[in-house]
């Protein structure tokens, strides 16, 4: 056989497999996009183990999460991802960054490790935060403050906050500090962050 059939054999060989390995549109509403300078399969593809890990400038998007890290293990079977270094969980409303920490796609939850977070013109720092589908933040001992200073000049300390963007705050077994100093503690602290309300509260250590 000719080396010219030869090529054409395995040219029919190879093309005939691709075509019956063909995979169908993706459905749009639970497609998760993802890219990275590197990525590698662990396990199987498609099956229980299945799972990509990413490295460098990772992005990994849903309809409604971007999630940015340095490294990141995608489990394909139950659309979780673990990730750390430079970690990033973006809703469009807030953005928790942190050391680590991961993301279900599926209940469109997301959990930050030593996280911090801005709600202008607060700035929050926790032990831990979670982020959910309705873009509601959750905060676990929380220091949080609206001054711009670093370090502030004032601050509260909270066990937990829980915000609601560009709606409010809420936070509980609350105490206030001026500088390193306690001034007042309070079991409950609330307040509104529409810009458009006309009640507007000030704290100042003066």
């Amino acid at each position: 056989m000719g080396s010219m059939a030869v090529k054409l054999l395995l040219l029919a060989v190879l093309a005939a497999p691709a075509a019956e390995r063909a995979l169908p549109p993706p459905n749009d509403a639970e497609a998760v996009l993802f890219k990275a300078d590197r990525f590698e399969y662990q396990g199987s593809t498609t099956g229980a183990n299945a799972r990509i890990r990413l490295n460098g400038h990772v992005e990994v998007k849903d309809s409604t999460w971007t999630m940015r890290a340095e490294e990141a293990f995608l489990d394909m079977q139950e659309r979780v991802c673990h990730a750390q270094g430079g970690f990033e969980l973006d809703d469009g409303l807030s953005v928790l960054r942190g050391k680590s920490g991961r993301f279900d796609m599926g209940r469109g939850v997301g959990v930050v490790d030593d996280v911090r977070a801005e709600y202008q013109p607060w700035r929050v720092w926790a032990v831990r935060g979670t982020a959910s589908e309705d873009r509601t933040s959750r905060f676990r001992s929380a220091v949080f403050t609206s001054c711009d200073g670093n370090p502030p000049d004032y601050h509260f300390r909270a066990s937990r906050l829980k915000i609601k963007p560009k709606k409010y705050m809420l936070a509980t077994n609350v105490s206030f500090f001026v500088g390193r100093v306690p001034v007042f503690w309070t079991p409950v602290l609330w307040k509104p962050l529409d810009p458009k309300r006309l009640v507007r509260t000030r704290f100042s250590p003066s």
